[in-house]
């Protein structure tokens, strides 16, 4: 997380490292976990905004 426009946003990022196994199940790894981690990371940034949200709306700063 790095803070932006004089600390009223941020910019995150999440990342991922993973090294498919040269077998037939990495190939599927390599197929499908794309998807699934880009899922994963929209609800984790979605869930991270509706805290944000919910402590502006109460007045709290972090």
């Amino acid at each position: 997380m790095t803070p932006a426009m004089n600390g009223e946003q941020a910019h995150v990022q999440i990342a991922a490292h993973w090294e498919p196994a040269p077998t037939l199940w990495g190939k599927l790894q390599q197929a499908f976990y794309p998807n699934v981690l880009k899922n994963v990371f929209t609800q984790e940034l979605n869930a991270l905004a509706k805290v944000v949200a919910k402590a502006r709306h109460s007045g709290a700063r972090s």
